[in-house]
């Protein structure tokens, strides 16, 4: 089941949906990939809007690609530039994972 783009554009005061592709669900929703750069949350079902709404919000680093991982050793040794932390929905930051390590990594 596809979302209603044209409700979403309505709903979003200057987005323009130019792609859009499914990325993944989880137990209440499905998540898109807007324009290769914003994670929109569907529910699967009317019933569980209410609780994705009831979500809280995490830090978020915002900005966490692979440009701000240090590894050494094949590890994680650090993560660096903090300049965008900010409260909000923590699939903010597995989306930027997911594009530049892939949705398997980013799921783990």
């Amino acid at each position: 089941m596809q979302p209603d783009w044209r409700k979403v554009e309505e709903e979003n005061p200057g987005l323009s949906v130019r792609s859009a592709c499914f990325i993944g669900e989880g137990w209440n929703a499905r998540a898109y990939l807007v324009n290769d750069e914003l994670v929109f949350r569907f529910p699967k079902r009317p019933e569980h809007w209410e609780e994705l709404n009831r979500e809280m919000p995490a830090i978020l680093h915002a900005d966490l690609s692979r440009d701000h991982i240090l590894v050494e050793n094949d590890t994680v040794a650090g993560v660096i530039d903090f300049g965008d932390v900010n409260w909000g929905d923590s699939d903010y930051d597995f989306m930027y994972l997911s594009v530049d390590f892939g949705f398997v990594f980013a799921g783990r």
